[in-house]
C-alpha cells in the first residue's frame, strides 16, 4: 500500500514538474489538481481495503470491487466540480498528469522492486 502511494507522490511531483517548465504556473496548478482528484480517492479506497482486509478478510474482495465504482464516480465527480469552477484549468496539462498518476502503480511495480 505504501508503495502505491509512493508511486503516486513520485507521479504527481515529476507530473507537476514537468508541466510547470513547459507550461507555466496555470499548468503547474492544473496538475496538482489533477493528482489530488486521483490520489485522494485512491488513497481513501487503499485505506479502507487494508483495514477491512485485517478485520474480515471475507469481505476484502467484494469491498474493493464496490470501492473500485465508487472511486470512478467520485473521480468523475470532482473533475466535473473542477471544470466548472476552475476556469484557467489548462487541459492539456490536467489530462497528461491525469494519465500519469493513473498509470502510477504499473510504473511503480518496476521502479519500487523489494
Amino acid at each position: 500500500m505504501v508503495r502505491h502511494l509512493v508511486a503516486y507522490v513520485s507521479c504527481c511531483l515529476i507530473a507537476a514538474l514537468i508541466c510547470a517548465i513547459v507550461g507555466g504556473f496555470s499548468a503547474c496548478i492544473s496538475s496538482l489538481c489533477a493528482s489530488a482528484i486521483y490520489i485522494l480517492p485512491s488513497g481513501c479506497m487503499m485505506l479502507v481495503s487494508w483495514l477491512l482486509s485485517r478485520h474480515c478478510p471475507a469481505a476484502g474482495p467484494i469491498v474493493f470491487q464496490i470501492g473500485l465504482f465508487a472511486r470512478g464516480f467520485i473521480v468523475i465527480g470532482l473533475m466535473l466540480a473542477l471544470a466548472l469552477t476552475y476556469n484557467g484549468l489548462n487541459w492539456p496539462a490536467f489530462i497528461f498528469t491525469l494519465f500519469m498518476v493513473a498509470s502510477a502503480p504499473v510504473a511503480g511495480q518496476f521502479l519500487l522492486k523489494q
